[in-house]
């Protein structure tokens, strides 16, 4: 939804072409939500629009998902919940921060994004994934990325133990 021709881009432009994902694609969520922050009276005026569509955890998995086990990761922000198999493991997660992940390998790993974006550098090929998108790590492959506030997947990883139930406090 673009401006029209001549008029200056206000606040309410920025939050409606963000949501028609019209800013560059390395405008991330929370990049937005500072630069609405930082405009002051403006924010609570447009507030509602920033969030409109985007959904809370709650929302993205249903029930079943949220009585599963969390799972103990320890990345900032994430909400991770745990389906143990026999000898394998599948982790519904959703961030609220930006994460950077550093370069490791373990056993193979495949994903389908549900929400948000995730940036993967794997065996040296960087790609971005965006909701719909799948991505596959073979074992032993060193990979990393960046993954950005609002970002929700489902990773099966072809491992019984890569990671344990968060234990409770």
């Amino acid at each position: 939804m673009p401006c029209e021709k001549g008029r200056k881009r206000n606040i309410y432009d920025l939050v409606i072409s963000y949501q028609w994902k019209q800013l560059p694609l390395d405008t991330g969520y929370t990049d937005v939500l500072k630069w609405v922050n930082s405009t002051g009276r403006w924010f609570q005026k447009v507030r509602k629009s920033v969030f409109w569509g985007v959904k809370s955890m709650k929302e993205i998995f249903p029930k079943p998902i949220l009585e599963l086990p969390e799972a103990d990761i320890p990345l900032k922000g994430l909400k991770a919940y745990l389906s143990q198999g026999e000898d394998h493991q599948i982790i519904f997660m959703n961030f609220d921060e930006d994460v950077k992940l550093h370069e490791h390998t373990h056993e193979s790993q495949w994903g389908v994004v549900l929400e948000g974006r995730i940036e993967l550098v794997i065996n040296g090929e960087k790609n971005i994934y965006t909701k719909g998108d799948r991505y596959f790590i073979p074992a032993g492959v060193k990979h990393y990325g960046k993954i950005y506030a609002g970002y929700s997947d489902m990773t099966y990883f072809n491992q019984k133990d890569r990671y344990k139930v968060k234990k409770e406090e």
